[in-house]
């Protein structure tokens, strides 16, 4: 459906992101649920040099887009050997359908990339850091550019330890040119114990502490005033730091940022003025309450269009364990991390649920989310009576949700175009707000098959790798 300006539009797009446990706005689960989706098999990981072969040999090429002002040499030689990867028989790295969808993005590859500035939480869930990976390829392919990175969640100590991570993850990429902040304090009280998860495993990917900045707004707001265009904020974690950065700078935000993207959710019914209100149970809104329900409505008040992308979008893209075990073949060591991060996510919360640690979620709820979703109660009753080890249940995981990864596509014009419509959820008159839920991603096989091809082709490039 188009964007709509009708109330009744806007109660729809409400309506259907808040559908009992599932809603976009449901937080019982140690994030979103904790883990990700099913896709089909992918074709083995590319041959190892492939990339730098085709330099060697000088198979540069051609019709490649124009080089971002950001770029260094040697970035604009691995955009040039990914240009003769297009031209030349090293297609067999990817699926027939991952090409396509590819060589379908490149047409519409705009004149400059999108800037974009990203506030996430790396290392409590594995989706931040495939956006990560993503966001490599859709730069190489001139759709995007991710030049800030502020990280959230969790006191201090922790999320100066996700800012680490996500230095050491780009640099890794050969993206040493990302800046990294840590984000601002905030109130945790007694959610401290969840918001301050960070997994050991991620500890190796990490840069130096004096690598990353320590004053988040002062990063952002240098990041506004030296882009020449519109920027794009994409909100995959809590908003403290983005809302920070709409009360602080008022004017610059009305001049430089041109659409803000959530993973979140929306309430239904909207604020006294007419304006839509975050969901209070998105894990998103719900980490700082208060800076989502600020952020939401300052976005309004400035004019600035508002897209919201709910779980259930997520479900509707799901892959399988089959995704991370192909970014694993690659043999980059980011790509190790998340096949291991993502079953060591899935584990924890199997032990919570176990020891009933998380509200109303039970082996039944685990099973439908993440095995055989649809509430097959003889099939359940079946596999709970065998008491299955976890390493006999990671391999029945059919169901793990890409949050993030998805919100990324959705917050950029090519990708967006191909995979949703979004739903007006805006009162006549006001601000531009859509919704995107299950049913307005319009081709889900091609969302999870893009998301793969854009992850396996970044860790499959070898040029800048290690670099940090």
């Amino acid at each position: 459906m188009k964007m709509s300006s009708s109330h009744a539009a806007g109660d729809v797009a409400a309506a259907h992101c808040r559908t009992d446990q599932y809603a976009c706005g449901a937080a019982a689960e140690s994030r979103h649920e904790v883990a990700d989706v099913a896709a089909p098999p992918h074709s083995p990981a590319p041959p190892d040099g492939a990339l730098r072969e085709l330099g060697r040999q000088g198979r540069l090429g051609s019709g490649r887009v124009s080089r971002p002002p950001r770029y260094t040499a040697q970035a604009g030689l691995q955009r040039a050997l990914f240009g003769a990867f297009w031209t030349s028989g090293q297609e067999r790295m990817l699926s027939a359908e991952e090409r396509t969808l590819l060589h379908q993005l490149r047409p519409s590859s705009p004149a400059a990339a999108q800037d974009c500035i990203l506030f996430s939480d790396p290392n409590k869930d594995p989706d931040d850091v495939v956006s990560f990976v993503m966001a490599k390829q859709l730069e190489m392919l001139g759709l995007a550019r991710v030049g800030h990175v502020v990280t959230t969640l969790g006191p201090h100590a922790v999320r100066a330890e996700r800012a680490m991570l996500a230095k050491g993850v780009f640099g890794a990429l050969g993206m040493p040119g990302v800046g990294v902040a840590i984000g601002r304090d905030y109130e945790i009280g007694a959610r401290q114990a969840d918001h301050g998860s960070f997994l050991a495993r991620g500890q190796p990917l990490c840069a130096a502490h004096a690598a990353v900045g320590q004053d988040s707004l002062a990063g952002m707001r240098q990041s506004l005033r030296d882009a020449s265009g519109k920027i794009t904020l994409i909100a995959i974690a809590g908003m403290s730091d983005a809302n920070a950065l709409l009360v602080a700078e008022p004017d610059l935000v009305r001049q430089k940022v041109g659409r803000v993207v959530v993973m979140g959710g929306i309430a239904r019914d909207k604020d006294d003025q007419g304006l839509v209100c975050p969901d209070d149970r998105a894990y998103n809104n719900h980490t700082d309450l208060a800076a989502a329900r600020s952020f939401y409505r300052l976005a309004q008040h400035y004019g600035i269009p508002l897209r919201v992308v709910c779980k259930e979008a997520a479900y509707k893209a799901a892959v399988s364990p089959r995704f991370y075990d192909a970014l694993a073949a690659s043999g980059h060591p980011v790509g190790g991390y998340l096949r291991d991060i993502q079953k060591e996510s899935l584990k924890t919360l199997w032990d919570r649920i176990g020891k009933r640690e998380i509200g109303k979620l039970d082996e039944r709820w685990f099973y439908s989310t993440f095995i055989a979703r649809g509430g097959d109660a003889a099939g359940f009753e079946q596999w709970h009576a065998q008491r299955p080890p976890f390493e006999q249940i990671w391999g029945q995981v059919e169901r793990l949700n890409l949050y993030d990864p998805l919100t990324l596509l959705a917050a950029l014009d090519a990708p967006s175009q191909m995979l949703f419509k979004p739903l007006g959820a805006h009162a006549p008159g006001k601000p531009p707000v859509e919704v995107i839920g299950a049913e307005e991603v319009t081709s889900p096989d091609a969302a999870r098959t893009l998301m793969a091809a854009l992850s396996k082709l970044a860790l499959a490039t070898e040029i800048g790798y290690g670099a940090r």
